[in-house]
């Protein structure tokens, strides 16, 4: 999933001028046209969609006509509620949040989103009372629905579990999804991988790369011929030297996170196995001048990228990178190899249901709390979430004989169209950081159909066989864990900051050459004082809790 972290500021005073802002009030009485609205505090989402610019408000304000959105509030209209907007730039949402709560305007908004906070902000706002209980209210004014999904739906349940705080409340719904293959019963989520230019290894007649020697000969062939044919040996691997999510680090059996949960037990990268080995590699790598350390913004539109870490299904990176003329198009394929018979070839895996940090609620003097509910009574439903994901049955995507969704290929000589095709797989642009909640409950299927049709038939064969166990796992912490009690957050917020930094300036240093390894006691005997065994305990109490 794709993160806009919305890291709180410092307090600032004075107004601040919001996107169709209306009076405050309790928006809880049916207007003339017999429905209640529900005043959200949300973003501005902006994407870049078929070469044009989108956004949220174009839609809100019928400035760009979507079917897309009239179809949404056709669904809210049926449930009794309208919405009212106040928009704002991601850039800018941090500083608003914190100017509504530190003038009390935030109680003017039935729903809110905050995006990702940490979890010390998170609980001290819990104990501000800034947040109305969500168990209370859907108690309180559920229909049905949202009652339902979360006592009995396995991912509204897991929800409940892992985000239910020690007093016994939820407070917040965050981004979810639950995506299966085939059968809804096969909850898996979706990869990240090693993804290599492929178009590049087919004009130099070599295959993928199997072992550690052969991905670092097809690096150096991809400069030595210029693939890119610019006269300068700058296609590189885009791979971080301060972290370990990387797709080469899982080659070596190595999680992908200072704490990682790998075959459900909470352990750190530089415990296991294969880590210096990993380094060793890295090095060799880096002073052969074949690792991108630089944060240049144009690499991948100047067609430099050679490996990438990623999504192994993703297709948007190719239509962004500029082939010579007469060239393949570019070919991110993904694929994971292994760099010793006691390692795995593992994958970052998104396992299970999945949640992230991003919080969506309920402001505890919100006036239209029945409303609220009523909205959140319709993201549970499968419309809300086929709408979101994938847009209008014989619009935007047909269903096969079988029931399964096929989506639509663009259609570039319909811009209108083509925007609404591509917008609604982003997904669509109210989902996910902008104002309400993203709840994919999708089968994967559709996608590997999605990306077969586009033309990389090799991003689903990976995707099959990660789905059928061929690969181990690196499974995703977020996901698993519980939410931290209090004193848990008091530690981690005292351990992590010195630890981090520690550890990321250690592992760059050694795999730049300029720390040597041999001193390697030493650097374990810091990581050990700085707080890595006690971290580790934490988590694996967290991930105990979330079973």
């Amino acid at each position: 999933m794709k993160r806009i972290a919305l890291v709180l500021m410092g307090m600032l005073i004075g107004s601040v001028a919001l996107f169709g802002a209306g009076q405050s009030g309790s928006g809880a009485a049916a207007g003339k046209d017999g429905l209640s609205t529900v005043r959200i505090f949300g973003i501005d989402k902006e994407s870049t969609v078929a070469g044009k610019s989108l956004k949220l408000s174009d839609w809100y304000k019928g400035t760009i006509p979507s079917r897309l959105w009239d179809q949404f509030t056709a669904d809210l209209a049926k449930r009794g509620i309208k919405l009212e907007l106040d928009l704002i730039m991601s850039d800018q949402a941090a500083t608003t949040f914190q100017t509504l709560l530190a003038s009390g305007r935030l109680n003017n908004y039935d729903f809110v989103v905050a995006g990702a906070l940490s979890e010390s902000m998170t609980q001290s706002l819990v104990n501000q009372k800034r947040f109305y209980p969500l168990n209370k209210a859907i108690e309180e004014y559920s229909q049905g629905p949202a009652k339902e999904y979360y006592a009995n739906n396995p991912a509204g349940k897991f929800i409940m579990k892992t985000l239910t705080l020690e007093d016994g409340n939820l407070y917040w719904l965050p981004n979810t999804q639950a995506d299966y293959y085939q059968t809804p019963n096969y909850i898996i989520g979706s990869f990240t991988s090693g993804m290599i230019r492929y178009d590049w290894l087919q004009a130099l007649g070599m295959e993928i790369p199997q072992t550690l020697d052969e991905f670092y000969n097809a690096l150096v062939a991809f400069q030595q011929n210029d693939m890119n044919k610019n006269n300068v040996k700058d296609e590189v691997a885009q791979i971080s030297l301060t972290g370990f999510g990387t797709g080469v680090a899982q080659w070596f059996g190595l999680g992908n996170e200072l704490i990682s949960i790998v075959d459900d037990k909470a352990v750190s990268p530089w415990y296991q196995p294969h880590i210096q080995d990993y380094i060793t590699y890295m090095n060799r790598l880096y002073r052969a001048g074949l690792i991108r350390v630089d944060n240049e913004g144009g690499a991948m539109q100047a067609n430099r990228i050679a490996y990438q870490n990623g999504w192994s299904a993703e297709t948007w990176d190719e239509p962004g990178v500029s082939v010579p003329s007469g060239a393949a198009k570019a070919y991110f394929a993904p694929f994971t190899l292994q760099a010793f018979s006691d390692t795995p070839q593992r994958v970052w895996m998104q396992s299970g249901y999945q949640k992230d940090a991003c919080l969506h609620f309920i402001p505890a003097g919100a006036k239209n709390k029945a409303g609220a509910v009523a909205l959140i009574d319709y993201l549970v439903t499968q419309e809300y979430s086929d709408l979101t994901e994938y847009g209008i049955e014989g619009y935007t995507f047909t269903r096969d004989s079988a029931g399964k969704i096929q989506i639509l290929a663009s259609n570039p000589n319909n811009v209108g169209l083509d925007i609404e095709l591509r917008s609604a797989y982003m997904p669509c642009m109210w989902a996910y950081y902008s104002i309400l909640p993203r709840r994919r409950a999708t089968d994967m299927e559709a996608e590997l159909f999605s990306v077969v049709n586009l033309g990389y038939p090799l991003k689903r064969d990976f995707m099959v066989n990660a789905y059928s166990k061929k690969y181990g796992f690196v499974q995703d912490r977020s996901s698993l864990i519980a939410f931290s009690t209090v004193k848990e957050t008091e530690r981690i917020t005292a351990i992590s900051p010195d630890l981090t930094t520690y550890a990321e300036e250690l592992l760059t240093t050694l795999i730049t050459g300029e720390k040597s390894l041999s001193n390697w006691s030493t650097y374990m005997s810091d990581l050990k004082r700085l707080g890595l065994d006690e971290l580790i305990s934490i988590y694996q109490a967290r991930l105990d809790r979330g079973k």
